[in-house]
């Protein structure tokens, strides 16, 4: 009989495309998350219906017809607010451990591997116990390289400090906490060569270590079906976070540099935000901030 996996992550991570691909494969114990919205129920769709447009918007978001509700452990309280242990310490770190604990708990009671995102998997892999295989899901590069990648940037240093993103500026004990959940972990999954790379670097051997590039939905993701004639505008679309580790202080200075006329560069993207980058280059690029998909596709379309 094959082993179940339970997976645990904050959000609505990666689509929930990992728990979907278990699921279909009969291999999905359970999901762990903060929230979950049970829309396949319906108690839940009655009282949708009775919500505002943005609200249900958002609801939907944390919602997938492919993955079943019946399988997906939801813990809004990992989100409720902490009591304030320490200045220097953020608060998202308490929400995986709260994830991590449960889920680490849940596989151990099942019996199941875990497959744990970062930031979560320290408690999960220190409660599912020794039996229990354990599969980390690297979907940043290790935070030891990003800090030294980070430091080695000398480009605008006075725009360096993001502390929500910046390994630079994690306490000690944070950045050596998540330093050792690959070295945790049975099997590291890594969304790229560069990823891949990082771990190797701190020491995990390059056979536990499996790259799995991240794919796309091409009946979203493409032109339209006729083709587009081309704007007289040259336009470049941005879409992420704001901040240093996306480059985008290379990105405005390289557009500033070229200096080309009749062209547009637009900023897509919600959350962070390095506002003395954007702020130094006031001017160069419009600001377009968050967008729902359907327009989100439009704008790429139209790049």
């Amino acid at each position: 009989m094959l082993r179940k996996w339970v997976t645990v992550f904050a959000g609505a991570r990666d689509s929930y495309q990992t728990a979907i691909a278990l699921h279909e494969s009969g291999l999905l114990q359970n999901v762990v998350t903060d929230w979950y919205s049970p829309l396949d129920t319906k108690p839940a769709r009655m009282i949708s219906r009775l919500l505002p447009d943005s609200f249900r918007s958002r609801l939907a978001k944390r919602y997938s017809s492919s993955l079943p509700s019946n399988v997906v452990y939801s813990l809004p309280q990992s989100r409720l607010k902490s009591p304030v242990l320490r200045s220097d310490l953020p608060s998202w770190p308490q929400v995986g451990d709260v994830l991590g604990r449960a889920a680490g708990r849940l596989a151990h009671r099942t019996h199941a591997g875990i497959l744990a995102y970062i930031h979560t998997a320290t408690e999960a892999f220190k409660e599912a116990g020794l039996d229990v295989p354990k599969v980390l899901f690297q979907v940043h590069p290790h935070p030891a390289s990003v800090k030294r990648l980070l430091l080695e940037d000398d480009f605008l240093p006075d725009t360096r400090r993001e502390p929500l993103f910046d390994e630079t500026v994690w306490p000690t004990d944070l950045l050596a906490k998540y330093s050792r959940e690959c070295h945790a972990a049975d099997l590291c999954i890594a969304s790229s060569e560069h990823t891949k790379q990082t771990l190797v670097e701190n020491g995990i051997d390059p056979n536990r270590v499996k790259v799995i590039p991240y794919g796309v939905d091409l009946d979203r993701f493409r032109p339209e079906p006729n083709g587009s004639v081309p704007e007289e505008r040259f336009r470049v679309v941005f879409a992420g976070q704001m901040v240093r580790r996306k480059g985008i202080h290379y990105l405005l200075e390289a557009w500033k540099r070229v200096g080309l006329r009749d062209a547009d560069l637009r900023l897509i993207g919600r959350g962070a935000c390095n506002q003395a980058i954007l702020s130094r280059y006031e001017g160069c690029f419009t600001m377009v901030g968050a967008v729902g998909i359907n327009s989100l596709l439009d704008e790429f379309r139209s790049a």
